[in-house]
């Protein structure tokens, strides 16, 4: 009867331990930092249309955004939101994790661009 408590306590044990390790791994692709832009820096990124989640963190690493591609994607995955990410200009500063960068994109928070028209300017020259 004690070996029969005893492997059933040793198979939870493991168990438990299992589920730990898997959650901790989620956790830690996910909220770890993957930012390569120092406090206060500002960097612009154009992404275009039709670009998939691999064409996104190769333009995101190339202009020194984030550290890892294979994080970023994974995230995108597991918040299964590879295919809402949207095109256009954007401005990241110091979002410290792949979810931050990828909320971001999802959301279509874009860079706004300031346009100055001189007064009296007539709409063909514009």
């Amino acid at each position: 009867m004690k070996d029969n408590r005893k492997k059933i306590f040793n198979t939870i044990l493991i168990l438990l331990i299992a589920v730990t390790l898997i959650i901790g791994s989620y956790l830690l692709i996910l909220y770890s930092s993957n930012s390569l832009l120092a406090d206060g820096e500002i960097k612009t990124v154009i992404i275009e249309k039709g670009m998939n989640v691999s064409d996104i963190a190769r333009v995101l690493h190339m202009e020194g955004i984030i550290q890892s591609q294979r994080r970023f994607i994974y995230t995108a995955k597991l918040m299964r939101i590879s295919e809402q990410l949207k095109a256009g200009r954007y401005q990241f500063s110091r979002e410290r994790n792949s979810v931050d960068f990828l909320q971001v994109l999802k959301a279509g928070r874009l860079s706004s661009i300031k346009v100055t028209i001189p007064e009296g300017l007539k709409s063909k020259r514009i």
